[in-house]
């Protein structure tokens, strides 16, 4: 019988030890864990944001513009690109070698030219048809140096949408015009 008292008693004391200590634990765990987010979160938030600019298989420079659903019921779908030039649809502009369109027709890949230099703007237009009007789409980047001097791509502005009679309509908005 005094053996058992004697182990009964061990593990009333050593019960609540045990307790606190993993009540310690779980609590230290949570502490861990806290930090450990704290502190991902931190270098996470010092990351600068990754450049457009991508290396081509030929060893080109590039960069990628994906747009979603949009060759998506369009019909004579074309796509150009312009160096420091506005898309009027009746000038010259750079398709050959600057441009080309993955299959599904909602990403493309933008060349980096020898004539390109900081300052200049690239304008990029798709334009089709698309029911009730003709649909176009444009993006203007601008040619700058990163720190490293390297020429990147950076996007100034954007509009796509319907448009009829010279007017450009909101895609989200079409709806509320033609019913």
């Amino acid at each position: 019988k005094s053996e058992i008292y004697t182990t009964d008693c061990l593990l009333l004391l050593v019960l609540p030890l045990l307790v606190s200590l993993f009540t310690a634990m779980a609590c230290c765990w949570k502490w861990v864990v806290l930090a450990t987010l704290a502190v991902v979160c931190s270098t996470q938030a010092d990351v600068e944001t990754p450049s457009l600019l991508v290396q081509l298989e030929d060893g080109a420079k590039g960069f990628n513009i994906s747009i979603p659903d949009a060759g998506k019921e369009m019909e004579e779908f074309k796509y150009y690109v312009s160096l420091n030039q506005e898309f009027t649809g009746a000038q010259q502009l750079y398709t050959k070698g600057r441009v080309e369109c993955f299959s599904d027709k909602s990403k493309f890949r933008l060349r980096k030219q020898q004539d390109m230099s900081e300052g200049d703007t690239l304008h990029f237009y798709l334009v089709g048809h698309r029911k009730p009007g003709n649909f176009q789409m444009e993006r203007v980047y601008e040619v700058k140096k990163n720190e490293e001097g390297i020429l990147e791509f950076q996007q100034k502005s954007e509009r796509a949408g319907l448009v009829k009679d010279g007017l450009w309509y909101e895609l989200d908005k079409l709806e509320e015009i033609n019913p």
